[in-house]
C-alpha cells in the first residue's frame, strides 16, 4: 500500500540505521561511556560529515576519533578521543595479516656466539599507540566510571593479536627502547 518513494525511504532509513550499528560495534567502549542515545546522535553527525566511500563497512569509522576531537563531548570527557583511537587500532590489529610467530625451539638451536648477529621482526598484527590518558584502564572497565575518576597520564600501549584475540599492554621506557631497536633492525 506504500508508494515506491515510501518503500525506498524505508530501505534508506534501514541502511542508515545499519551504519550506526556498525559504528556502535566498532567503538563499543566509546558508546558505553557516551550512552547509546548520545553516541547515536554523534554517529549521525559523523556519517553526514564523513560518509562511507568504500564498498566495505570495515573502514566506516576510520575518521571517527579525529571527528570526535572536534565535538563538545570531547571537551567534557577529553579521554574519549584516545579511547576511540584505541578501539580503532584494535580493529586494525585484528584485521592485520597473519604471521607465524617465532618459536623457542629454533632459538635454542642457535649457538651463543651467533646471537649477536640475530635480528628480529615484528608481526604485522602489532601497533604502538601513544595516549594522553590511561585508556587501557578505561577500556577495561565493566561499567564506565564517571569522567572525574579519570586523570590524564601519558602512556604508550602496544596492541597485538594472537590467533583471534587482541591484547593491549602499557610499555615502560625500556620496552619502548627495545621495540624501537627491533623496528630499526638492531641486533
Amino acid at each position: 500500500q506504500l508508494s515506491p518513494e515510501a518503500r525506498l525511504d524505508i530501505y534508506a532509513q534501514m541502511y542508515y540505521a545499519r551504519l550506526l550499528d556498525v559504528l556502535c560495534e566498532d567503538f563499543p567502549r566509546t558508546a558505553a561511556v557516551l550512552g547509546e542515545d548520545q553516541f547515536r546522535d554523534i554517529g549521525r553527525t559523523y556519517l553526514q560529515s564523513c560518509p562511507s566511500t568504500r564498498p566495505s563497512l570495515r573502514h566506516l569509522g576510520e575518521h571517527f576519533a579525529s571527528f570526535l576531537a572536534t565535538r563538545a563531548e570531547a571537551a567534557t570527557r577529553p579521554f574519549l578521543v584516545d579511547l576511540a583511537r584505541l578501539e580503532w587500532v584494535r580493529l586494525d590489529v585484528f584485521d592485520a595479516a597473519d604471521a607465524v610467530p617465532l618459536q623457542v625451539e629454533p632459538l635454542q638451536a642457535i649457538p651463543p656466539e651467533e646471537w649477536r648477529a640475530l635480528r628480529f621482526g615484528l608481526i604485522p598484527a602489532m601497533q604502538v599507540l601513544r595516549c594522553d590518558w590511561p585508556v587501557h584502564r578505561i577500556w577495561a572497565e565493566e561499567e564506565p566510571l564517571p569522567s572525574e575518576h579519570h586523570q590524564p597520564a601519558e602512556i604508550v600501549l602496544r596492541v597485538w593479536r594472537e590467533e583471534f584475540s587482541v591484547y593491549q599492554a602499557c610499555m615502560d621506557a625500556t620496552e619502548q627502547t627495545a621495540l624501537v631497536q627491533v623496528r630499526a633492525g638492531a641486533p
